[in-house]
């Protein structure tokens, strides 16, 4: 479990190109991929922040799940989070629009790792313009100019690896 901090995730395929990316923040459990079943962990975890971790062995952390159901349940509940938020990434992929794609990548950060603060929500996790581009599956350069027209009016804005929302109801996602 993630105490503070953020960590990245990755999936790399057989060339070592990255075909997933991820976050996950303070509070959460990870990973949920291949629990009850796999041996080894899948994805390549870094920190991107300083942070605290309390680590749980696997094997003993699916004894007590098998006996709780409140634990199996919130792993449920979790898998289905998991599950929308892949099938909002399909729905990214099969946008041509790469304006569109990038916006919709804030959409996902804004709503997984968005934090409310007075009217405005800030992601804290240092996000780079490079890691929406790959989420966006679109170059560094066009990720930049869409997000340089986000902040030429005033719709987001970046300080201190900070991404502000000023207007995050521009950013809502509209599920399928």
């Amino acid at each position: 479990m993630l105490l503070d901090g953020y960590i990245k995730i990755d999936k790399m395929d057989e060339n070592a190109a990255s075909f997933y990316g991820d976050y996950i923040q303070t509070y959460e459990l990870f990973p949920y991929g291949g629990l009850f079943k796999d041996e080894n962990y899948h994805y390549t975890a870094y920190a991107v922040t300083d942070i605290e971790l309390f680590y749980i062995p696997t094997a003993g952390f699916e004894k007590i799940a098998e006996s709780n159901n409140t634990l199996l349940l919130h792993i449920i509940e979790h898998l289905s989070d998991i599950l929308v938020l892949h099938e909002s990434r399909l729905q990214l992929v099969t946008n041509s629009n790469a304006s569109e794609r990038v916006r919709h990548v804030l959409c996902l950060l804004l709503e997984d790792l968005g934090i409310k603060d007075h009217g405005k929500i800030r992601i804290l996790c240092p996000v780079t313009v490079a890691d929406i581009a790959k989420l966006a599956g679109t170059s560094r350069e066009t990720a930049s100019h869409v997000l340089n027209d986000f902040k030429r009016n005033g719709t987001i804005s970046f300080e201190k690896q900070t991404i502000t929302f000023h207007k995050p109801d521009m950013f809502r996602l509209h599920r399928l």
